[in-house]
């Protein structure tokens, strides 16, 4: 929930674009994105990323993937199995963890988050996608794969440079703190930062 004073809103545009140039032109005052290491640098001019939460990325499949349950996979291991993959360049740093590991090959037509095309390709039992801690609550229908990935993702604010000192945003950022401590207690993978 937000604090007082704010409104919340869902935001299943996948990839970064958008909520940017929103926070730009002023229609958002402040973004909570899933989608570190593709974030704005700490160093950013223009933007202010408080690192709220963080988690490994998972891999996953279909509880009745041949690879699940399996321990000490290999990389060949993966190969003969599609990985999903958003269009290119919406996260160029998690895309390029993934393809150098043989993953994200399977490019996914998306305009909008929709479990559906997301975790729900893993139905088919065949089909690799990733998540973390957080993703497997809300979509239990995946289990993960013996495999590192590599890759650390969490829940990031991201606000202009210029609001940052303002009380609306001061308040928003201690909310937001206090809520990531106590999301960390439930998951033994889940850092909060602050």
């Amino acid at each position: 929930s937000p604090p007082e004073g704010w409104l919340l809103e869902r935001f299943d545009l996948p990839g970064m674009e958008r909520p940017l140039q929103l926070l730009r032109e002023r229609v958002i005052d402040a973004w909570v994105g899933s989608y570190q290491p593709d974030l704005p640098p700490a160093d950013d001019p223009e933007w202010w990323v408080l690192d709220l939460l963080r988690e490994p990325v998972q891999l996953l499949a279909a509880p009745d993937h041949p690879l699940a349950g399996v321990r000490g996979l290999r990389p060949g291991d993966l190969d003969p199995f599609p990985s999903l993959a958003l269009p290119p360049g919406w996260f160029p740093q998690t895309e390029q963890v993934l393809k150098a590991q043989g993953l994200w090959s399977d490019p996914v037509r998306m305009q909008r988050y929709d479990p559906l095309c997301w975790e729900g390709r893993c139905a088919d039992g065949v089909t690799l996608t990733y998540g973390q801690s957080l993703t497997e609550a809300q979509q239990p229908s995946t289990v993960r794969l013996d495999w590192d990935l590599g890759l650390i993702t969490g829940e990031a604010l991201v606000v202009r440079r210029d609001l940052l000192d303002r009380a609306p945003i001061q308040r928003l950022v201690e909310h937001l703190q206090q809520q990531a401590r106590a999301v960390a207690r439930r998951f033994v993978d889940v850092e909060a930062m602050a």
